[in-house]
């Protein structure tokens, strides 16, 4: 059996294929808990995060444009596009 491991070749499995097989698939799984645990957990910071700007404020009529002091990012943000934008120190500087 052959894998790739993007960015750096092909590797022929020279041991028990099945075994390989399972030990990736566990970690596989580990990953894909990971990533789903975390994103319920992004998911619901970032709702909190729009509750509270929309708790606390009136919203202005679609015709009006106003300067903005903060930008919040939309609500369907994923991790991964999360991850870009609040790496660092964020995005409100209080």
């Amino acid at each position: 059996m052959i894998i790739r491991i993007t960015n750096d070749g092909q590797y022929r499995i020279t041991t028990d294929e099945a075994r390989v097989l399972r030990e990736l698939d566990e970690v596989d799984n580990q990953i894909v808990e990971l990533f789903e645990r975390t994103e319920r957990e992004f998911r619901a910071l970032m709702d909190k995060m729009v509750e509270i700007a929309r708790k606390n404020s009136e919203k202005l009529p679609a015709e009006s444009i106003e300067p903005s002091q903060y930008v919040l990012p939309p609500e369907d943000l994923n991790l991964c596009e999360g991850y870009e934008i609040f790496k660092g120190i964020g995005i409100i500087a209080a």
